[in-house]
């Protein structure tokens, strides 16, 4: 909900005016156009307006809706908004330096809550100029944010409790182009100096906590992309996906820093973790997703009551990409997973809690997972009255081929390296009891095997006889292919036999 309330009013001076192209930008265009917007979010507006010459001031103004997802209504008592035109041509859009905003849910049940809130801005600057085709909108701010003035729930005291929060953005510079044609495109590029999150949190109720929490991410860029078809609402999502909206979005920064400290029931805890450069990249439409996202040098510590000693370390690198179909669609659809973490390690003191003579190897852990295939999604995933029921294999879709590029595992001492390709006959679900029949071949490397089994039979996880086992498993169906490394080749056949190494298994 948070999320919902600061996006709109952080960078309100700025989005509020943001879909509008006139041959000549005049103030009374803009606040209609203003308006418009507050209405096309799904706001109801409330407001009185006065002209005098060629500006345009607006007092009184409210706008308010019922939070997505939920039975609480929010507030912007945003007061007066002015709209001057400048001799140069461009319009200066001024909003109040503080405003109320006000979140309730009153429907009579132990659920319902009061949170007023103040919108506050430090030297906002946001003016609207014409550019060929459209609209060109400016913004600067030393400082805008959101904080917490009081709460009430049903478990929270005002007279004993105590909560406080803060959201802050610092030295923001963006920019804004509106181009109106067939579709409405709009891009957006902001940069900004800090995001600060604070809260505080107090309580002494039947389950009393401490709690303070601050979060810091150094350096953000940001950039946006949106094409949405006329005569559609932004805020009806659903509708304006499936009328053709396009949405491209970027984000990232260079640092990030997270504290938590605090006690629940006497018991005292604290946790802290900061990473390098970051960056997420997010594009979706009606019919697909595709998202992904890097982060350099995580270190984190943890300490708690029931933990004997701090929990630490570190990954050096992390990174994701997925494209997934979202929508039902006659024809075959692609998708792909791909998943990297490098340098994943915890400290020697977590170590030495269950292995404080180094039988196993501390290098730190890989993971590695590129894979991608094709299939039949039989439903709209973004359609929710569609996913209130199981999905039903072959109604709701089905998998018509597989690749795993590559999968390996390393760590321990040891590791796997896995790869394959196979297509599916959704015609046959009952050879493999339930699962399409496979047709295709794969490779499965094990190394360093014997290490790690060494290693954990000094630990007393296993004995003797159970590694005997394992070694026994594996040799009906693994050749030896180097020191200490096992492979095995298997072939799914298009008739539903399985082999491993030569030998029939199914």
């Amino acid at each position: 909900m948070l999320h919902h309330i600061f996006r709109s009013t952080v960078f309100s001076g700025a989005v509020f005016v943001s879909q509008a192209a006139f041959a000549e930008i005049t103030a009374e265009q803009i606040w209609q156009n203003v308006e418009e917007q507050f209405k096309d979010a799904g706001y109801m507006v409330a407001a009185t307006v006065h002209q005098t010459g060629d500006d345009v001031r607006v007092d009184h103004l409210q706008i308010s809706q019922i939070a997505p997802d939920t039975d609480a209504q929010i507030t912007f008592q945003i007061g007066t908004m002015t709209f001057d035109a400048q001799d140069d041509g461009r319009i200066a859009i001024g909003l109040p330096k503080t405003y109320p905003v006000l979140v309730r849910r009153d429907i009579g049940d132990d659920q319902d809550f009061d949170l007023s809130m103040t919108q506050y801005n430090e030297n906002l600057n946001v003016h609207a100029a014409e550019i060929a085709g459209g609209i060109k909108y400016t913004y600067s701010a030393d400082k805008v944010g959101i904080r917490l003035d009081s709460l009430r729930t049903p478990e929270f005291d005002p007279a004993r409790d105590h909560a406080t929060t803060d959201v802050s953005i610092h030295q923001i510079a963006a920019q804004m182009t509106i181009i109106e044609g067939q579709d409405r495109v709009r891009e957006t590029n902001a940069t900004a100096g800090e995001i600060r999150f604070d809260l505080s949190a107090r309580a002494l109720g039947d389950d009393p906590f401490d709690v303070d929490l601050s979060a810091t991410l150094g350096n953000m860029t940001y950039a946006e992309n949106v094409t949405l078809p006329r005569g559609v609402m932004i805020s009806d999502t659903l509708a304006a996906l499936r009328a053709g909206m396009a949405y491209n979005w970027v984000f990232g920064v260079e640092t990030a820093h997270f504290d938590m400290s605090g006690a629940g029931n006497g018991d005292q805890f604290s946790m802290n973790a900061t990473s390098g450069a970051s960056d997420t990249t997010l594009s979706y439409s009606y019919d697909h997703l595709d998202i992904q996202g890097n982060s350099l040098n995580t270190v984190f510590n943890l300490s708690a009551p029931d933990v004997p000693i701090p929990i630490g370390g570190a990954l050096e690198k992390a990174s994701y990409h997925f494209q997934i179909p979202l929508s039902s669609q006659p024809q075959t659809q692609k998708f792909s997973v791909a998943i990297n973490m490098i340098g994943l390690g915890v400290s020697d003191a977590i170590w030495g809690l269950f292995d404080p003579k180094a039988h196993l190897s501390r290098e730190p852990i890989g993971l590695s997972l590129k894979m991608f295939g094709t299939g039949r999604l039989g439903l709209d995933m973004l359609g929710i009255e569609e996913l209130d029921r199981v999905p039903l294999y072959g109604k709701d879709g089905e998998i018509k081929s597989l690749t795993i590029e590559n999968f390996s595992l390393n760590g321990l001492g040891g590791g796997v390296i896995a790869q394959g390709d196979f297509s599916f006959d959704n015609n046959d679900l009952e050879t493999y009891d339930g699962v399409p029949r496979p047709s295709g071949k794969g490779k499965i490397v094990l190394s360093g095997l014997n290490t790690v089994m060494t290693g954990l039979s000094h630990l007393g996880v296993i004995d003797d006889s159970q590694i005997f086992m394992v070694r026994m498993m594996l040799s009906g169906f693994s050749t030896p292919t180097g020191e200490d490394e096992l492979t095995t080749k298997f072939e799914f056949t298009p008739d539903g036999k399985f082999y491993a190494n030569g030998q029939r298994l199914k």
